[in-house]
């Protein structure tokens, strides 16, 4: 089963990075990413899944945009590990197999690629859409995006969000 999982997350991953990098191939213009001024609170970790509390409103604890050089990706997030994550593309699985990819582009705003990709909703900090079928979140950090597919609902992608934003430091 966890081959047909880590299968199913590489094409969403290889899906939406293709994606996002040709709805940015046609702009001549580099997009300013801002950081926000919210205070985070690491939110809680839970084995089932990457957001325990998720009440499908607006995440309070939402972590601010970093900003400074990128450092390297957490290997834990939560309940979730990468054997070695790739400062571009990553694949994070939770105890209970639950995959959730996480692709990182510099120099451009969440909300020109989660636009590209249809109509996305605010949850937090993150522009969230189900895209081919899957759940994905698209967020700030160190002058670029992170776009993460999979790992359940919107509000539950948007949560591991902030927990990996919080790791990543």
């Amino acid at each position: 089963m966890t081959t047909h999982l880590r299968a199913a997350s590489v094409a969403a991953l290889a899906l939406t990075s293709a994606l996002a990098l040709g709805a940015c191939a046609g702009s001549d213009q580099k997009t300013e990413t801002k950081p926000e001024a919210t205070s985070a609170a690491a939110p809680s970790s839970d084995a089932a899944t990457p957001a325990a509390e998720s009440t499908g409103a607006a995440s309070s604890a939402a972590a601010p945009a970093q900003s400074g050089p990128t450092p390297a990706l957490p290997t834990t997030v939560g309940d979730y590990s990468s054997d070695d994550p790739n400062p571009t593309l990553s694949l994070y699985t939770s105890s209970s197999n639950q995959v959730v990819s996480l692709f990182f582009q510099e120099d451009v705003a969440p909300e020109t690629l989660a636009k590209a990709l249809g109509e996305p909703q605010t949850i937090g900090q993150w522009q969230c859409l189900e895209y081919s079928g899957a759940p994905t979140c698209m967020g700030a950090a160190y002058g670029g995006t992170v776009t993460i597919t999979g790992g359940g609902s919107l509000e539950e992608v948007a949560a591991f969000g902030d927990q990996f934003l919080a790791a990543w430091v």
